[in-house]
């Protein structure tokens, strides 16, 4: 019987940092839904793309390591979104290895 995928969030992450990293994440909303926070933010710190859902919708986000099964489903223009970010960011090549994994 296989596990269910535990992903941790870090845990070495001042609030500063972290709000930096959400921030420049990209927001994925529901167009149907009108909500206080994004449904997902996805972003990436140090080369590991991280998927960001409101644990107080409005006020905190949890983020923890996304599944590249997971990051491969998503809208193309999503997933567009995040690899510019890593371009930006100078890992794509990294974040690429993790999406064909």
């Amino acid at each position: 019987m296989r596990g269910v995928p535990v992903g941790k969030c870090p845990n070495n992450i001042s609030r500063e940092e972290a709000e930096r990293i959400l921030n420049a994440g990209v927001v994925v909303d529901l167009p149907r839904i009108a909500t206080p926070s994004p449904k997902r933010i996805y972003t990436i710190h140090q080369g590991v793309v991280y998927r960001a859902v409101p644990t107080v919708p409005g006020i905190s986000f949890h983020a923890f390591p996304e599944l590249a099964e997971d990051f491969r489903r998503l809208p193309p223009t999503v997933r567009q979104a995040v690899l510019s970010l890593a371009d930006k960011l100078g890992c794509l090549a990294q974040v690429r290895r993790w999406v064909n994994s």
